[in-house]
């Protein structure tokens, strides 16, 4: 599971405006500034790739400038100078899984962002997370991170259900969810908790990724195909036997971490901690 960074729909944009009002032969100097959240560049050779935009291109000017990553306020001081007709920024560069790169990279709206690359930055990238972010043997996104899902449990729970051993497939977690929300009867604890918030990563791909090995065909997500159908069939029958917060960033994690949830799925973080505690158990 990939969060893109895309980097290339801003330099892309820039490079249209360059040339877009020229009056003379000699196109004008444009000076980009792009306003960016702070912790991309842990790891993001972003100001790299900004230069070597750049570089390619002597008439264009990308400086990109951190802002803490409170989005509160960031939309606020957007909306104020707008008001003001100001901007601080010229564009800002956020990490988006949910841009439709492959149509923008067909209607030539973005550039590949290959050439802005060292060989050094590509060879760090593992071959398949590479490959989900080209088309057409063209790289057209970033890997901002990869996610491995973990499933936590606490065996004394499960047993209530008459369970000795964790689920196996989806199915069986909705099986043990239906038989638990039973035992659970009448007390403030639930069977699952699953942190869907607003990110497709939380849920619908670590889901959809378990039922076809194409879960993006064409570099979209085809909501028609029978792994999808099945993901979202799922998600809908499990949505019910989690913690009413579960809609909320990390609060189905918290309610797990304070006894009130019996099953747990979320990422690599969250799997340290009872691990280190010796409690519960981590598969």
């Amino acid at each position: 599971m990939q969060k893109l960074l895309l980097v290339a729909l801003v330099l892309a944009v820039a490079a249209g405006l360059l040339f877009a009002g020229g009056q003379s032969g000699e196109p004008e100097k444009l000076e980009l500034t792009g306003g960016t959240a702070a912790y991309l560049f842990q790891g993001l050779p972003l100001n790299d790739i900004a230069a070597a935009y750049s570089a390619a291109h002597p008439n264009v000017d990308v400086e990109l400038i951190p802002f803490p990553e409170d989005w509160a306020a960031v939309t606020s001081k957007l909306q104020l100078e707008a008001v003001r007709q100001t901007a601080t920024y010229d564009f800002i560069t956020a990490a988006a899984a949910f841009l439709d790169v492959a149509t923008a990279g067909k209607l030539d709206i973005i550039e590949p962002i290959d050439a802005y690359l060292s060989k050094e930055v590509k060879d760090d990238m593992l071959p398949s997370i590479r490959g989900e972010m080209q088309m057409e043997g063209k790289m057209y996104a970033f890997p901002m991170v990869t996610d491995i899902v973990g499933f936590i449990y606490r065996p004394s729970y499960l047993e209530k259900g008459g369970y000795a051993d964790p689920p196996a497939t989806w199915d069986d977690l909705l099986a043990y969810c239906q038989k638990l929300d039973q035992v659970f009867a009448g007390q403030e604890m639930w069977p699952l908790g699953f942190d869907w918030y607003w990110r497709p990563w939380g849920g619908y791909i670590p889901i959809l990724q378990s039922y076809t090995d194409e879960p993006f065909p064409g570099g979209k997500t085809d909501t028609s195909s029978a792994a999808a159908k099945k993901t979202l069939e799922l998600m809908k029958a499990y949505y019910p036997y989690m913690p009413p917060s579960a809609a909320g960033n990390l609060e189905a994690s918290k309610a797990f971490q304070a006894g009130a949830v019996a099953m747990e799925i979320y990422w690599q973080p969250q799997m340290l901690r009872p691990s280190r505690r010796a409690s519960p158990r981590t598969t």
